[in-house]
C-alpha cells in the first residue's frame, strides 16, 4: 500500500472518532449509562 492510503486511512478514523464521540456522550447521558459515584466507590 502506499503512503497516501495510509494517510487516508489514519484521517478517515480521526474524523470518524471526532465527530461519533460527542453522539456516544449525549447517548450515554440519555439512556443513563453513565455513573455517579458515591462514597463507596471512591478508589
Amino acid at each position: 500500500m502506499s503512503t497516501l492510503m495510509y494517510i487516508i486511512i489514519v484521517l478517515s478514523a480521526f474524523v470518524v472518532a471526532y465527530f461519533s464521540t460527542p453522539l456516544a456522550i449525549k447517548a450515554a447521558y440519555k439512556l443513563g449509562a453513565i455513573d455517579k459515584p458515591d462514597q463507596r466507590k471512591v478508589h
